[in-house]
């Protein structure tokens, strides 16, 4: 069913606007299943919250990335994407896709679908692994750095810019993923309804009882930080729980294939459970000593064992604190929240470098190639955490919040601002818009020194400071009561009034959780810890975004892995304690100081908000380098319902995204502003010839024009200015005729390659018809030919019996493998086998002399001796009898009809080995056809290539073969060796004056690569050969 008459695709080409209008468009879309609509070049998306069918796909991918405008399909996610990718190919400058709106509203689904899309696009040239590799990586973001939340069940906690890297001519050449503000707290303290990060409970549900016992864990519930209390389970459902186990399984399958090997997985994980185990020691102040003890230390030594620290040294960083003075140490004893705080404040670290950790291993993953020479383009993808507006909003949602703030800016600087300035300055007649301007807000938050975020610093300098003194402070200091809500009462509150509403905070936990109070004391024993892992991440830099500075590269190729050993049980006299014990030596240390005093806290002055700030004003500058687009999602109800529109929620997000502003200034503005130079650039060809050397000027660019058929353009002094939809309609013209200019290269260079053509034809012929001539010599003395083949047929065979029948069966173990079980076979070396020297000719000469060593050994039936090599080294060599064998990447034993290549062991194996074997998968299958000749099917996802294809006239090849480049296509049959082939090369052979013996025995060797494949054999990773 398609729209009504009345419904159009673009809000912008509307005869009449208002707010009633667009609401009524958009729902009488929304019914109809069209939740996308254009506001000009703007895509606006309502979240359907139930599966379309048909609304995505390859195919539909495809369809958008040939399409040349917008409006010529449907609106979708995919145009967008496929704008942004066409206008890297055309060279028009970086590019960037803005995804807004609140939480809920469909962004990460809508990220995710954007990066497929441009993915799909770049397909058509460039690394189909690094393609793979990109989308892979997201469902891993998305566990570590995603949550549910009371509005959304993946609601992104942090914010992430990813960066795709493309040469000039399209080719995707690497990505980079930068991560923003994530949400650490979060680690330690949910609101009421919330949960944790989506890892935790991934593996709570995902892990083996093996795995349960490595790292020590429990029950979930039996963990702080993600049991929700009150009784209630971890794990609400089985679909939960179902959910849970498929994201576990979906991080052990994209983890390897992103770069991380089984032990940094374990690390990882270790970490996790470590954290885990951390956040759960509970804390209590013995009435006797007024001494913080810890009521759990079986937990301290499990954390302390995931960590590799000494549990004496762990307790002690968390019940007292070290510091020196002019040379001098002065220690003291922590109080109860100091203690909590400080144990917290270790978790939240470890939790957010590992973090950061990961996103950057996936970068070195990811990085571009640096060797291609030429200009480098970047599309940037921005998705964060939307608008959040809940009944209780902490120091978090004022972070979220204030980077919308921020970026609803940017959209109305680029969209209003910027554009109206452009027309004063160019002389152009200005529309009359007006929009809502957020300037004096975020003056309010971010400016120094008297913005709320430099009070909130300012406030956690000082000693002794409350939440409450930090409300006093802003009601004191805030002068704007249109922007800043006193509370009526003394209670620690505010209320801010944001573009998308009023939001009222609670201040309670402000003051600590801008704090980082991680002490110098904790630092260095994570520094010190034997845990490799552990080590880097308190070593490495802190950038001042809050993120690791890993740019000199990870050292974890040089790592061990951790034993993680069950911790000793501890032998104590009746009423002692670890806790007591290092209180004792915490005491005695105090009791050597000259005098005692009470230190002050002295906080970390890179605070929570510090890095909040650097890291958003970051973001900004690198989305101000590109050639924004965006896209608006809108959440048409709060019970996330399919087929609900609340007309009354759809207004107020219209309302505060300045929708009907965007569709005034869409309809009756110029969007693309083009300077003369770069106007010329783009389009000169569409009116004056590729070798017109032009000035740019207002009289070249107005000929353009002309010729291009437009009206309603504008020349400024040095721009053009364009409709949304003219530079479509330009750039659809210029295409047409670079795709004339292509075609006219390509009738030439077909005329050239047909004269090569039917003179390799005639060649051809030529050698046919000698072909034909030795046939018939053979079939001359064809009868002669095969009595003799006959006589010594009948003489080998009884050769072959008379020497079974005398031979003793052998007592050794077998350790070679032969089709057609149950019979005595001779033994055949298949563990790893010395280096083979001499390259490609030496091996040929060495695997055929042992063939021809044990010829007369062998059973009748076998007809084809196969070697499995890892670079020049044979790891294992088989005798095939069946006249059909499948070779996988499975750990079956050998039975005749299968070989599975992982149940082979080489010492030597190298890292690119053991990760290629990985991908063998299905395999392929190997049939002896009825003449002899060989054919392959191939059943795995990944290539598999004939050896020699660059080469033919040295090979007994089929011509399908050739034609593919010696790559097997999947689920087809390929005649991989030819014995007509090697018939014509006898032939020819004995026709000349030399017959050349070895090099026909050399003719029956076929060989085949598993994924790589490189012009010296014996360089390749993995590959088989058969001797026919």
């Amino acid at each position: 069913m398609g729209p009504p008459k009345k419904s159009t695709d673009d809000l912008a080409s509307l005869p009449d606007l208002d707010d009633t209008i667009l609401l009524e468009e958009l729902h009488h879309r929304y019914r109809r299943d069209f939740i996308y609509t254009y506001i000009g070049d703007i895509l606006v998306s309502i979240n359907p919250y139930k599966t379309l069918q048909g609304l995505y796909g390859e195919e539909l991918g495809h369809r958008y990335g040939k399409a040349k405008t917008l409006s010529e399909l449907l609106p979708h996610v995919y145009a967008l994407g496929s704008r942004a990718y066409h206008n890297v190919q055309r060279q028009q400058g970086n590019q960037c896709v803005l995804v807004s709106g609140e939480s809920g509203a469909g962004k990460t689904e809508i990220t995710k679908m954007l990066v497929a899309q441009i993915a799909r696009l770049s397909q058509w040239s460039g690394d189909y692994f690094l393609q793979e590799r990109i989308i892979e990586v997201n469902p891993l973001l998305e566990a570590f750095g995603n949550a549910c939340t009371v509005m959304n069940n993946n609601s992104s906690r942090f914010g992430k810019l990813i960066e795709l890297i493309f040469s000039e001519d399209g080719s995707l050449l690497g990505a980079t993923i930068t991560e923003h503000m994530l949400e650490k707290s979060r680690v330690v303290r949910q609101g009421q309804g919330e949960k944790n990060f989506h890892i935790f409970y991934n593996l709570m549900c995902g892990f083996t009882p093996e795995e349960r016992q490595r790292y020590f864990l429990d029950k979930p519930e039996k963990y702080r930080i993600i049991d929700p209390g009150h009784g209630a389970p971890v794990i609400a459902s089985e679909i939960d729980y179902d959910g849970y186990r498929e994201g576990m399984d979906n991080m052990r399958r994209i983890m390897p294939i992103v770069g991380f090997t089984s032990q940094d997985m374990d690390v990882v994980f270790a970490l996790l459970g470590a954290i885990l185990h951390l956040c759960n020691i509970e804390m209590a102040v013995e009435p006797e000593s007024e001494q913080v003890m810890v009521m759990n230390e079986e937990e301290i030594d499990f954390a302390a064992t995931l960590l590799s620290v000494q549990a004496e040294d762990l307790i002690t960083v968390l019940m007292a604190n070290i510091n020196w003075v002019r040379g001098e140490r002065i220690v003291y004893i922590k109080s109860l929240n100091q203690a909590v705080d400080g144990r917290d404040a270790m978790a939240k670290a470890l939790y957010s470098r590992l973090f950061s950790w990961i996103v950057q291993q996936i970068n070195f993953m990811l990085h571009e190639d640096e060797q291609r020479e030429g200009e480098r383009y970047v599309i940037g993808i921005l998705d964060m955490a939307g608008f959040e507006h809940f009944q209780v909003n902490s120091f978090e949602q004022l972070c979220i919040n204030s980077a919308n703030e921020r970026l609803q800016h940017y959209f109305n600087e680029h969209i209003f601002s910027l554009e109206l300035r452009e027309y004063q300055a160019e002389g152009i007649k200005q529309p009359k818009i007006k929009f809502s301007n957020n300037d004096e807000l975020l003056n309010l938050l971010f400016q120094k020194p008297m913005g709320l975020f430099s009070l909130l610093e300012e406030e956690c300098l000082l000693a002794r400071t409350t939440d409450m003194s930090f409300i006093d402070k802003l009601n004191k200091q805030m002068s704007k009561p249109d922007l800043y809500k006193k509370s009526k009462h003394r209670d620690p509150v505010f209320g801010i009034v944001h573009y998308a509403g009023l939001v009222t905070y609670t201040a309670v936990g402000f003051l600590d959780k801008n704090r980082e109070n991680l002490s110098t004391n904790m630092q260095s024993l994570m520094e010190n810890s034997k845990n490799n892992l552990v080590n880097e991440l308190f070593s490495a830099k802190v950038l001042n975004t809050g993120t690791l500075d890993l740019r000199n590269g990870s050292g974890k190729n040089k790592w061990q892995r951790p034993a993680f050993n069950q911790p000793q049980k501890r032998q104590y006299a009746p009423g002692d304690s670890l806790s007591r014990q290092a209180g004792r030596k915490i005491r005695q240390k105090m009791k050597e100081q000259k005098s005692f005093q009470d230190i002050p806290f002295t906080p970390n002055p890179n605070s929570a908000s510090a890095h909040f700030k650097n890291s958003l004003q970051l973001l900004v500058d690198r989305l101000k380098t590109c050639e924004p687009q965006f896209i608006r999602c809108i959440k048409p109800n709060h019970q996330k319902l399919p087929n609900s529109f609340d007309t009354r929620l759809v207004s107020e997000q219209l309302k505060s995204t300045g929708v009907l502003e965007t569709t005034k200034i869409r309809k009756s503005g110029y969007a693309v502003r083009l300077p003369f130079d770069v106007f010329m650039k783009r389009y000169q060809y569409i009116a004056y010839p590729m070798t017109a050397s032009l000035e740019p000027s207002s009289r070249y660019c107005n000929v353009i024009i002309k010729c291009a058929k437009l009206s309603d353009v504008q020349i400024g002094l040095s721009k053009v200015f364009l409709k949304y939809w003219q530079s479509d309609h330009l750039n659809a013209i210029m295409d047409d005729i670079i795709g004339r200019v292509v075609r006219a290269q390509a009738n030439i260079r077909a005329c050239l390659d047909r004269r090569r053509f039917l003179y390799h034809l005639r060649m051809s012929k030529q050698d046919a018809d000698e072909v034909q001539v030795l046939s018939n010599y053979i079939d001359h003395h064809g009868d002669q030919f095969f009595q003799t083949m006959m006589t010594q047929d009948h003489h080998d065979v009884s050769r072959a019996t008379r020497d079974r029948l005398g031979r003793e069966v052998l007592q050794s173990p077998m350790n070679g493998y032969y089709g057609n079980q149950g019979d005595s076979r001779l033994p055949d070396v298949f563990s790893p086998s010395p280096i083979i020297q001499g390259g490609t000719v030496g091996f040929y000469k060495h695997i055929l002399q042992q063939v021809l060593d044990r010829y007369h050994d062998l059973d009748p039936d076998v007809w084809c001796k196969m070697f499995y090599m890892e670079y020049d080294r044979p790891v294992a060599k088989f005798y095939i009898c069946d006249k059909e064998v499948y070779i996988d990447g499975s750990y079956e034993e050998f039975d005749g009809k299968r070989i599975g290549l992982g149940a082979f062991k080489n010492p030597q194996r190298d890292e690119v080995t053991d990760k290629i074997r990985t991908y063998i998968g299905k395999g392929i299958r190997i049939i002896k056809e009825a003449d002899g000749s060989l054919s392959a099917t191939r059943y795995g996802k990944n290539d598999i290539i004939v050896k020699g294809y660059q080469y033919p006239a040295s090979h007994c090849l089929s011509a399908d073969v050739i034609v593919n480049q010696g790559r097997l296509p999947f689920d087809q049959n390929v005649k991989i060796f030819d014995m007509e082939e090697l018939k014509s090369h006898i032939g020819i052979s004995m026709r000349g004056e030399a017959y050349d013996r070895e090099r026909l025995l050399m003719l029956s060797i076929c060989g085949l690569s598993f994924i790589e494949d490189k012009e010296d054999d014996p360089s390749t990773p993995m590959l088989a050969w058969y001797i026919n």
